[in-house]
């Protein structure tokens, strides 16, 4: 193959000089993925999980950021001395916009980062901002191309729809914890068209971010290392999205939207939703009831 390349760039070389034409390297030069086929990725349940897997690996360190954290926005704790670059210094100022990578001269926030790109392995340059939406398209492209995912079994299908609605409410919701209300972008919008989705209110973004986790939850096995879809990966599965891990997110954006803080936003009451607040107890009781009838790889610490 690299003496075909050879010739062909030497007759490019030879045509330029002829021609005085220089594109002939900007043709020759082009990325990996473009020898792909736009159904590549779906034909079967090893290409699907590969395309999902790009998912886990843009999820940004949270409990990091520069050579020292910026884990806590919400308290007075004092992150490090004579330190008045980190997110919690710039609220306390008044710059608000400091959370951007553009205004964040020293890089210190894992919130936005510049030059993001999905495929980069090193998770301290990850950034939610850019994360978020790319992942959230990712999921959304995977969903409108399930039903090409024919040499699949029914279990290995809904692993991957579980994980594609989960990282989808996922991505919302993180969002969702420091913007409030988002658009909540369920469908593979058009790059070249009008972006003019609404914003909506906190509660109606948590009601779609449910509804994802639940659907992921019904999915999604409680143990992969227990179905017959984890062959190569069996005794590795420990960190993929499973059942039990739905239900809590489900559990915890229910309970997020019952604090008096996001019901004030949305409906404008300072009080607790008790609505929200029972949701989110029901999810908590359906993965505590699992956990102690031994139903998951999981349990609770013991008093003793």
């Amino acid at each position: 193959m690299k003496k075909y390349v050879t010739y062909i760039k030497a007759a490019c070389l030879s045509t330029a000089l002829m021609f005085g034409a220089t594109a002939c390297s900007d043709y020759l030069d082009k990325s990996e993925e473009s020898d792909i086929s736009a159904t590549e990725p779906y034909k079967n349940f090893t290409n699907f999980q590969g395309f999902v897997e790009l998912l886990y690996n843009n999820i940004p360190l949270f409990d990091k950021g520069y050579w020292t954290n910026s884990f806590n926005w919400g308290d007075d704790e004092v992150v490090s001395a004579n330190i008045n670059y980190h997110m919690v210094y710039k609220i306390d100022q008044g710059d608000f916009w400091g959370w951007q990578s553009e205004f964040d001269g020293w890089g210190t926030g894992w919130l936005d980062r510049s030059g993001f790109d999905a495929y980069a392995k090193d998770r301290f340059k990850k950034g939610l901002w850019p994360c978020a939406w790319w992942g959230i398209r990712q999921c959304n492209m995977g969903l409108a191309n399930l039903d090409l995912l024919t040499d699949a079994t029914s279990e290995q299908k809904n692993a991957i729809e579980g994980q594609l609605l989960f990282f989808r409410g996922w991505y919302h919701f993180m969002l969702m914890n420091y913007f409030g209300g988002m658009p909540y972008i369920d469908e593979v919008m058009n790059a070249n068209g009008q972006l003019s989705r609404p914003r909506l209110s906190y509660h109606e973004c948590a009601e779609k971010a449910a509804s994802d986790f639940r659907r992921a939850a019904d999915l999604l096995p409680i143990d992969w290392d227990k179905t017959s879809i984890s062959v190569i990966t069996n005794g590795n599965n420990q960190r993929r999205i499973n059942k039990v891990m739905a239900l809590a997110y489900l559990g915890k954006n229910y309970l997020w939207a019952a604090s008096p803080l996001m019901n004030y936003s949305s409906t404008g009451s300072r009080e607790y939703n008790r609505e929200y607040a029972q949701k989110a107890a029901d999810a908590f009781g359906e993965l505590l009831n699992l956990v102690e009838k031994g139903a998951t790889q999981y349990e609770l610490v013991s008093y003793d």
